[in-house]
């Protein structure tokens, strides 16, 4: 733990960064994850429905996952408090990913988690009154966000455990997507929402749930295959609320050409989803940034730096597309 305290006193851009924005690793995870989000519903939305300025919706793009990420800096200052004795009898390999964020580095304090949380909902509705948008709908989102990462870190059953996860990546989805619609839409449109809630948001929540169990460690490869029977019902899930999503679709306004523009979404955010991470993985990075195994987090951070800029770069490209088509 010493010697990340060294190494944090040489890197002290980082905590002022991550005390800015909390976790600088999340942050750009979400802008990555949430402009995925964000060019499916533009996909979903299509054509008609874009009336405005190509650098309105590009400001859209960077707002939302800002606006989305300082209203959900309290699940990670919330986990931080609580989960802080055992975050400091990690290793000094592991313990490096944690040593950067305020709360474990300001030793679990509560001014500190109070100060920083008040600040970023500040910034929060600060944004949603600059982006005009109804103040009243985001205002659940704070009690909401803490008392279920409250529950999420006390909980000791995994299944409830990752439900609670699957919830909270689920809200701040749908959030986004409701954020770009008012945008868009200047009102909020139940009809287009339950179509792209049901057959993309839901079924992209699952996925990321299940990509962040393996890659947490918290399952093993072996519990994954012991869940197989699990997975499979779970696919089955998810086909069966698609199917639903179009059956519903087809007897409604857009017809056929709903399921058309969900399988445009479903095709072209494959690529960034499925692309970035077989062709970016840590290894990868690692060797492009010539780090040593110990400098694990300057690789992380350098891989969603990747992944947002290239994610975001997509995007750019899709809605120009879009746009001028």
């Amino acid at each position: 733990m010493e010697n990340c305290l060294e190494g944090c006193n040489r890197h002290r851009s980082i905590i002022w960064i991550n005390t800015f924005l909390y976790r600088v690793d999340a942050f750009l995870n979400t802008l990555y994850d949430l402009t995925v989000v964000l060019i499916g519903v533009m996909l979903f939305l299509g054509k008609m429905y874009i009336n405005t300025s190509f650098e309105q919706l590009l400001a859209y793009f960077l707002l939302i996952p800002l606006l989305t990420h300082f209203l959900y800096a309290i699940v990670y200052g919330v986990n931080d408090y609580i989960d802080y004795e055992k975050v400091i009898h990690y290793s000094s390999e592991k313990f490096v990913y944690y040593i950067y964020r305020p709360i474990i580095f300001f030793n679990r304090s509560p001014i500190i988690l109070i100060s920083l949380n008040s600040l970023y909902i500040f910034f929060g509705f600060a944004l949603i009154g600059f982006l005009k948008l109804p103040a009243v709908i985001y205002a659940p989102l704070v009690p909401f966000f803490a008392i279920t990462s409250l529950l999420r870190s006390k909980c000791t059953n995994v299944t409830l455990k990752y439900t609670l996860f699957s919830l909270l990546r689920l809200t701040k989805y749908s959030y986004a997507a409701v954020t770009l619609e008012l945008l868009l839409l200047q009102g909020f449109h139940l009809y287009p929402f339950f179509v792209m809630f049901t057959a993309f948001l839901v079924p992209y929540t699952i996925f990321r749930t299940v990509e962040y169990m393996v890659l947490s460690k918290d399952l093993l490869f072996n519990d994954v295959k012991a869940l197989k029977g699990k997975i499979r019902d779970i696919v089955l899930i998810i086909i069966g609320v698609i199917l639903s999503s179009f059956s519903f679709s087809y007897y409604h306004e857009y017809n056929f050409n709903t399921i058309e523009r969900i399988l445009i979404a479903y095709a072209t955010c494959s690529l960034p989803v499925i692309g970035l991470y077989f062709l970016l993985s840590p290894h990868i990075i690692k060797k492009l940034s010539k780090s040593s195994s110990s400098d694990g987090y300057r690789v992380l951070l350098l891989k969603r730096l990747v992944d947002a800029l290239l994610t975001f770069l997509f995007a750019l490209l899709i809605v120009y597309i879009l746009m001028t088509v």
